[in-house]
């Protein structure tokens, strides 16, 4: 090993984090008019139907911003989620990435 390496490492080694972060994000069809959260008000969320706490929240959040319940749709997995948004049976897709 040269010099150059271990002192790489060893500046890698100490900017890193080790924090875990999780990102929810809305996804609608690029051919929508949809920009903001508030424009999906009265629309069809989707998301897969493991329960994750993160994604929870983030639909709670949507809940009290917009001031509504959402009408929420579960799928079993990413190509039934995406699939079911490009048919457009569903508005957005609610996601942990």
């Amino acid at each position: 090993m040269n010099f150059t390496y271990l002192k790489t490492v060893d500046l890698f080694g100490n900017i890193v984090s080790t924090e875990d972060t999780d990102v929810v994000s809305v996804i609608v069809r690029d051919d929508s008019t949809y920009q903001y959260i508030e424009d999906l008000k009265g629309k069809t969320y989707s998301t897969i139907d493991t329960r994750n706490q993160y994604v929870d929240q983030t639909l709670d959040n949507i809940k009290e911003e917009n001031n509504e319940d959402i009408n929420l749709k579960y799928y079993s997995g990413v190509e039934k989620l995406v699939n079911a948004l490009y048919d457009e049976n569903v508005d957005c897709i609610v996601i942990n990435e």
